[in-house]
């Protein structure tokens, strides 16, 4: 194998050699003009000359190309090493090609469920609001009733926007063939509390929640990609909803699918009667003012409130805010921790092998290194060859790491259940 640069290399390389040779016949013709015997004469040139060799890497510093040839001749000759060992050489990059595809995968995942900032704007002061009896918990997470949220959504001041939504399937007509998708139905504040806005026409606003008004719908980008073919004037058609038929007023954009997984929203219409007592989740975005220590005080003062003026209720309530992002992540937080920790701690374990074979591979190379190093080889010389040997190793095996993280990383996309990764749209190898 040849590199780019070796041609203009040992064009340069022969006119070193025509230069020197050139300079030592003259040398040696005329110490025989003086009276010197030929034999005489080269053995006083060779003398004055020195090491020929010497003299040209010399030259070659001067030109500033030393570095480069030396280089080149390190990974070369690290190759043709590596080849004569290839059980060696399959044996380290395969342990580091595992070590490194598995830390990079459950890295991944970490990082798309709990490093990674949720698409919105301000995350951070996204809150949940709960006021709801301790058994609606387990099913339904934070919650407040209709009758509630609307007098909450009057009375607080630490949040400068609420809403109110719940998800459940619904069945798409209009768009291909029937199928049956997560569908939100939300105030039309949703998306201004989230800080979302539309990719292609407008989200929800004032008024859209209004009777006559309400038949409209926002459809999330894989949707729109799916079965509209990306097409922009979708805005304006009208499917069916669950029977319904609305107008497509907006797209949202790419990863947007709040709550998890959902691809159509519509307008809430909360009508209150005397037995009014549906449970929604209620989310509320800080004012600039306000920090969460204050809107768990504000909130306990309006459900003391509620519960001084309701008391044919008995439910024990539980009463807080919970941020957002607590209440997507779940209860994996702790588990996606151990599994990182356990897989770095296998990184390690294949680095510590690695390194292993390396220093019995040196150990083994003894004889070939004292022979080198007596030829002229420096120690920083050998050394810079061991060190390009171990990078050799490093590079390949963190390709292969690649494409072992990829196809983990899609497999386990695949085979986990949907509702066991939060934020599986966001699990994606990335730079």
């Amino acid at each position: 194998m040849r590199w780019p640069w070796e041609a203009r290399h040992d064009a340069g390389d022969r006119e070193l050699d025509e230069e020197i040779r050139s300079h030592f016949e003259m040398a040696l013709a005329d110490r025989v003009a003086r009276g010197e015997s030929p034999d005489a004469a080269l053995a006083a040139v060779r003398r004055e000359f020195g090491n020929v060799g010497h003299v040209k890497e010399v030259t070659h510093e001067t030109w500033g190309g030393l570095w480069l040839e030396r280089l080149t001749q390190d990974v070369r000759y690290a190759l043709r090493s590596l080849r004569r060992a290839p059980i060696f050489a399959a044996v380290a990059v395969l342990t580091l090609a595992l070590g490194i595809g598995a830390t990079t995968a459950m890295f991944t995942v970490v990082r798309g469920i709990l490093l990674r900032p949720l698409p919105f704007h301000e995350p951070d002061r996204l809150f949940l609001a709960n006021h709801a009896p301790e058994r609606m918990w387990g099913f339904l997470g934070a919650a407040m009733n209709e009758r509630e949220y609307l007098e909450y959504r009057r009375f607080t001041k630490a949040f400068v926007s609420t809403t109110s939504y719940n998800s459940y399937p619904a069945t798409l007509l209009g768009a291909g063939d029937p199928v049956r998708l997560q569908t939100s139905s939300a105030t039309p504040s949703f998306f201004t509390t989230l800080g979302a806005r539309a990719e292609h026409g407008r989200v929800f606003q004032d008024g859209d929640d209004a009777n006559g008004q309400s038949a409209i719908v926002v459809i999330a980008n894989r949707l729109w990609r799916e079965r509209f073919r990306a097409d922009p004037a979708v805005i304006g058609q009208s499917v069916n909803v669950d029977g319904e038929t609305k107008t497509i007023v907006g797209v949202m954009p790419a990863g947007f699918e709040f709550p998890e997984h959902t691809e159509i929203w519509t307008p809430l219409i909360i009508k209150l009667d005397s037995h009014n007592s549906r449970f929604r989740s209620v989310l509320g975005r800080l004012a600039p003012d306000a920090d969460a220590a204050r809107a768990t005080a504000e909130l306990r003062a309006f459900a003391a409130n509620q519960e001084r003026a309701d008391t044919a209720n008995h439910d024990h309530l539980t009463t807080g805010i919970i941020p957002l992002r607590t209440a997507i992540i779940g209860d994996v937080k702790q588990s996606l921790v151990i599994f990182g920790a356990a897989v770095c701690l296998v990184l390690l374990i294949a680095c510590a092998n690695v390194s292993n074979l390396m220093l019995m591979r040196a150990s083994a190379r003894t004889h070939e290194l004292g022979i080198r190093a007596a030829l002229g080889a420096s120690r920083s010389r050998l050394l810079r060859q061991l060190l390009t040997e171990s990078i050799i190793v490093a590079l390949i095996g963190g390709v292969i790491g690649l494409g072992v993280a990829y196809g983990g990383v899609a497999l386990l996309r695949a085979a986990a259940p949907p509702d066991l990764l939060p934020r599986a749209e966001e699990i994606h190898v990335d730079l």
